[in-house]
């Protein structure tokens, strides 16, 4: 079928000829969703003759969404946004601009990402299209596996050496969660403590509050832990706080690192003053950890 694009000024004005504008009309009525449309504003003929255009735009709109499967397949100047065709207060025909269902279900999605660090193209990721490699098929099989409202051995400890796949089953077990509407966050512990150093610079910016997300959050992903920047002040006040709420709140958390529990206690034995002390308190960070994730794999 000959596809006709022209302005919608050109035809409202009736610039091009007769015969043009009649296989223009001819084929925009032998399409079910055209019909629909004007059956639905109970359009007149005369009002299908005069707003032409708009039904050419309409269509035009409506054949690009056709097929659409992601945004990222969006055809569109401006992705996710659809036109559509409706009767104003007046009675008028008028063209309206709206989300498109996948741009709307992305938005809920992002609002139920409290912290979300990891690229959107990431977002469509679900478990069962995963494949499950040495040591990640057993962590994929536990997500698959686990209920977040009734398992007591929700939280999950996954180290293994860099670029081995450990975030990205939690990644796909969150977006099934956000789907579900259940509050959760991605968090890039090195990441996460930069920006609460900033904070204490910035007075728009609450650090506590920060935290507190973090704290609160139903689910919780702590993503490369032991790769920021260690401090007395990162382990006890920042990172201890938040797994000693969460396990005393029964709040899910999942830890990934490459480095296993016992490179982790040495790494986070640090202090100004005395080594004991230190250690005393790495070794309770560490077992803050197995209380939260009482399941460790590892990922080869």
């Amino acid at each position: 079928m000959e596809q006709i694009k022209f302005s919608d000024s050109l035809v409202g004005k009736q610039i091009v000829s007769k015969d043009t504008k009649s296989r223009i009309k001819e084929n925009l009525l032998q399409k079910s969703h055209i019909k629909q449309k004007l059956k639905e504003l109970k359009a007149s003929k005369e009002e299908f003759d005069e707003l032409l255009g708009y039904f050419v735009s309409y269509d035009e709109d409506f054949e690009a969404c056709k097929d659409c499967k992601s945004l990222k397949d969006c055809k569109k100047e401006i992705k996710g946004m659809k036109m559509d065709l409706v009767r104003d207060e007046d009675g008028d025909i008028v063209r309206v601009y709206d989300l498109c269902d996948l741009k709307k279900e992305e938005r809920r999605i992002n609002q139920n990402y409290l912290i979300r660090d990891f690229p959107d193209a990431h977002l469509n990721v679900e478990l069962e299209d995963l494949d499950g490699r040495e040591g990640r098929i057993d962590l994929e099989y536990e997500l698959l596996h686990l209920d977040i409202n009734n398992d007591n051995k929700k939280g999950i400890f996954v180290f293994g050496k860099p670029n081995t796949g450990k975030s990205f089953p939690f990644i796909a077990f969150l977006n099934g969660l956000v789907r579900k509407d259940v509050k959760c966050a991605f968090v890039n512990v090195r990441e996460f403590t930069e920006l609460l150093k900033r904070g204490f610079n910035d007075l728009t910016q609450n650090v506590n509050d920060t935290i507190d997300i973090v704290k609160d959050v139903t689910v919780l992903v702590l993503d490369d832990l032991g790769d920021e920047k260690i401090s007395e002040w990162v382990r006890d006040d920042v990172l201890t706080t938040i797994l000693d709420y969460r396990f005393k709140n029964g709040l899910v958390t999942f830890i990934t690192s490459s480095y296993d529990l016992k490179e982790l206690e040495i790494l986070y034995t640090v202090s100004k003053t005395s080594k004991a002390v230190a250690s005393m308190k790495a070794e309770k960070f560490i077992e803050k950890i197995k209380n939260c994730c009482p399941i460790i794999i590892e990922v080869k």
